[in-house]
């Protein structure tokens, strides 16, 4: 039977043909048909309803395990979010520690690198004697004067 209003794909209706029923009918029988459709959807809308309901009410209740096994294992998966959460902040703390410490070393090697790196000055050493200062250049080479002149003494006489 099609959905046409209580008739069937031949024209004719469960109750015989469409031209025994009077206008009266054929109203009554629409009326009906039509009733009975918006009933369906009303109960289908409301079992939805309900289905929703029943959901948001299993989303809300809080799951308690029977068995102790159950127990157990639900404690682990409820406290896994907070042992990552504690496992994370324990790392940050002990890393940041490392840093710490490595910086540490790091500068006093920098420190014992800088006084190695400079090099050591030859030195002599002599004790501290109170004596005088004599001004006088000892420097070596042969003493020429700037002109020369040759002298031919004429005298008459002897010399003694």
């Amino acid at each position: 039977m099609d959905n046409n209003h209580g008739m069937s794909s031949s024209g004719r209706t469960d109750k015989g043909n469409i031209g025994d029923m009077t206008n009266k009918e054929y109203k009554i029988t629409v009326a009906e048909s039509h009733e009975k459709l918006n009933q369906n959807r009303l109960n289908q809308d409301r079992s939805n309803h309900e289905k929703l309901n029943f959901e948001r009410l299993n989303i809300d209740q809080e799951y308690t395990p029977g068995s102790m096994r159950a127990k157990v294992v639900h404690f682990i998966w409820r406290s896994i979010p907070r042992a990552v959460l504690l496992a994370m902040i324990v790392l940050i703390v002990v890393l940041f520690g490392t840093i710490k410490t490595e910086m540490k070393t790091i500068e006093t090697e920098k420190a014992s690198a800088l006084v190695k790196d400079k090099p050591l000055v030859n030195t002599v050493v002599m004790p501290l004697v109170p004596r005088d200062i004599k001004d006088s250049i000892n420097l070596p080479g042969t003493i020429e004067p700037w002109t020369q002149l040759t002298l031919k003494a004429e005298v008459h006489g002897t010399l003694a």
